[in-house]
């Protein structure tokens, strides 16, 4: 129950900014929604670790934050690179190590789907390790509009992003 009390308070704030009143009264009506649509969508808090709420969910702010950075940075850079009149680009697909196999679904997903989020960038593929051979490690392929900007950091964002995830499911780091 504390698990979905955890993951009712930013349905609960989500519902004061909507009805446009914050309130200790709109904040307990928002954890009351937020419950019951928890209930209702039958959502699991097993990801969440006991002790570990806490650091769970500043990984969590820390994912989000970055990713707003990057989706505003991106956006910027798009809008530039198209409203120049010469746009420079480089259009390319770059393959991306997705860890060494210790990821869970759920983090490889959140992680295409940040990227996919941001724009120029396009998720178009994920290749996970054949039968045949395991020691490959899965490999995420990237549409980008310029390959001269995204190929060099590709990498280091990707296990920056992979990290905050890890830690936000709770899953040991110590593979990394």
């Amino acid at each position: 129950m504390f698990g979905r009390i955890l993951l009712a308070i930013p349905l609960a704030i989500l519902w004061m900014l909507i009805v446009d009143e914050i309130s200790v009264a709109s904040f307990a009506v928002g954890i009351a929604v937020g419950l019951l649509a928890l209930l209702v969508a039958g959502s699991s808090t097993s990801w969440i670790k006991r002790g570990g709420a806490i650091p769970q969910g500043i990984a969590i702010l820390r994912f989000l934050f970055g990713l707003l950075r990057d989706i505003v940075l991106s956006s910027v850079f798009v809008a530039r690179r198209v409203l120049s009149p010469d746009m420079r680009l480089k259009p390319a697909v770059v393959g991306v190590k997705v860890g060494n196999g210790e990821c869970s679904d759920p983090v490889i997903a959140y992680s295409a789907n940040a990227i996919s989020l941001t724009p120029g960038e396009l998720v178009v593929s994920i290749k996970f390790a054949d039968d045949d051979d395991s020691n490959t490690p899965p490999m995420m392929f990237i549409h980008t509009l310029d390959l001269d900007i995204t190929a060099p950091t590709a990498d280091e964002a990707q296990a920056a992003r992979l990290k905050l995830l890890r830690r936000a499911f709770g899953e040991s780091e110590s593979d990394e």
